[in-house]
């Protein structure tokens, strides 16, 4: 991976990690949910899905989301990102119909091994 590739990871990975440091749970309570993927019901507009995750360990993450009628796959979050519980507004469009599937990828920091991986289908509610 070129630096700049990497740079742009950690860059994501910081920001999805700051801008939802206010609604993350304890490291604890985070723990308990192991490795998960799901939709919030905290929706905050008519244009954006609340995505909610959490990681039981330290670790390279991908999450992206694939459109059902497209096949488009759009990344959400790249990166080596820490324990515990994280978000991301999803960003659709006004009063957007579609569903699309959210997967959840978690690598190995050291060997870079696929550990988990699961998936839920979100839409706008």
């Amino acid at each position: 991976m070129k630096k700049t590739n990497l740079f742009k990871s950690f860059t994501a990975a910081v920001l999805v990690t700051i801008a939802f440091a206010a609604n993350a749970q304890s490291i604890e309570a985070a723990e308990s949910y192991g490795y998960s993927v799901y939709q919030s019901a905290n929706t905050s507009s008519t244009d954006c899905i609340n995505i909610k995750f959490s990681l039981k360990n330290d670790c390279y993450a991908k999450m992206y989301v694939i459109q059902s009628d497209s096949a488009e796959k759009i990344m959400l979050v790249e990166g080596d990102i820490s324990t515990g519980l994280h978000g991301v507004m999803f960003k659709t469009g006004k009063n957007d119909s579609k569903t699309y599937k959210c997967i959840l990828e978690a690598y190995d920091v050291n060997s870079g091994e696929l550990i988990h991986t699961s998936e839920t289908n979100i839409s706008q509610k």
